[in-house]
C-alpha cells in the first residue's frame, strides 16, 4: 500500500475512534454532560479539520470556496453544524442511557429551524448572485487600483478573476481575512462591512445559544426534551444582517471593461 494511502487510512480510522470515544462519553456518563458535549463537539470539529486537510490539504479547508477563498457562509454553516449536530447527539444518546421511552423525540425549535434555512439560503444564494459578475472583465482601472492595494502584477489578478471576482490560483492562498473582504476585483482589498455585521450577529447567537445548551445539559434528564430556542430578537437581526450581505452582492463594485 502506497504511503499517501497509508495515511489516509490511519486518519480516517483515527477519526472514526474519535467520534466512538466521544459517543462513549456521551452514553456513559464519564463526564459531566456539558463536558461530554464539548467532548462530542470536538470531535465533530476534529472531523471537519481532517476532511480539510485530505480535499484541500489545509486545516480549514471546508471553509474555502471555488475561488480559493475562504467563504462566510461556509464558516457559518459549518459553525452551526457543528454546534446542533453535536448537541442532538449528546441529547439522544442521554436520553438512551437513561431509558427514556422513544429517545429520539428531541423537538427543534422552529426559530432554530428558521436560522439553518437562512444559513442554507445565504450558502446557496451566494454563489447564484456571484455567478452574474463571471460574464464581464475589469476594467484597467480596476485592475490598476487593486493591484496598488494588494501589491500584485495587474496581468496576474486579471488571469486569476472568474469575470469581477477575484479568486486566488490555489487554497493554500486562502486565509481567514478572506472573510472580511470584499469579492470583487476592485474591493478585493477592503473591509466588507456587511460580512463583518453577519459575523459578529452570528457570533453572538452562537454563544447565546451555547450558553442555554450549558444550562440545559446542566440540568436534570427530564429537561432534555428539545433543543433550546434561540432569541427571537436576536433572530431578526440575525435575518436581516443576511438580507442585507445578500443585497451587497448584487452591487457591482468594479467597473467592467464590457460597458
Amino acid at each position: 500500500m502506497p504511503a499517501s494511502q497509508r495515511t489516509q487510512l490511519f486518519q480516517t480510522l483515527s477519526v472514526l475512534l474519535l467520534i466512538v470515544i466521544s459517543l462513549l462519553f456521551a452514553y456513559e456518563g464519564w463526564l459531566p454532560r456539558p463536558w461530554s458535549w464539548l467532548v462530542v463537539f470536538g470531535a465533530l470539529l476534529v472531523f471537519f479539520l481532517v476532511l480539510g486537510i485530505w480535499i484541500t490539504h489545509e486545516p480549514l479547508g471546508v471553509l474555502i470556496n471555488e475561488r480559493n477563498l475562504m467563504s462566510l457562509s461556509r464558516l457559518q454553516i459549518v459553525s452551526w453544524s457543528l454546534v446542533i449536530f453535536s448537541a442532538y447527539i449528546v441529547v439522544v444518546m442521554q436520553r438512551i442511557a437513561g431509558h427514556v421511552p422513544n429517545p429520539w423525540a428531541v423537538s427543534v425549535d422552529n426559530h432554530l429551524w428558521a436560522i439553518l434555512g437562512i444559513s442554507t439560503a445565504s450558502f446557496v444564494g451566494t454563489p447564484l448572485i456571484l455567478s452574474t459578475k463571471t460574464d464581464k472583465s475589469p476594467s484597467g482601472t480596476a485592475l490598476r487600483a487593486a493591484s496598488n492595494a494588494l501589491g500584485e502584477a495587474p496581468a496576474s489578478i486579471q488571469q486569476n478573476a472568474q469575470g469581477t471576482l477575484y479568486s486566488n490560483t490555489d487554497p493554500n492562498d486562502a486565509t481567514f481575512s478572506d472573510i472580511f473582504e470584499g469579492d470583487e476585483v476592485r474591493n478585493t482589498a477592503y473591509v466588507d462591512i456587511s460580512k463583518v455585521q453577519m459575523f459578529l450577529i452570528t457570533v453572538l447567537l452562537i454563544g447565546a445559544f451555547c450558553s442555554d445548551l450549558w444550562s440545559r445539559f446542566s440540568g436534570p434528564l427530564s429537561d432534555l426534551t428539545q433543543l433550546p430556542p434561540p432569541n427571537a430578537d436576536i433572530l431578526k437581526l440575525f435575518a436581516l444582517s443576511h438580507a442585507g450581505y445578500l443585497t451587497f452582492k448584487t452591487v457591482n463594485h468594479t467597473d467592467s471593461a464590457n460597458q
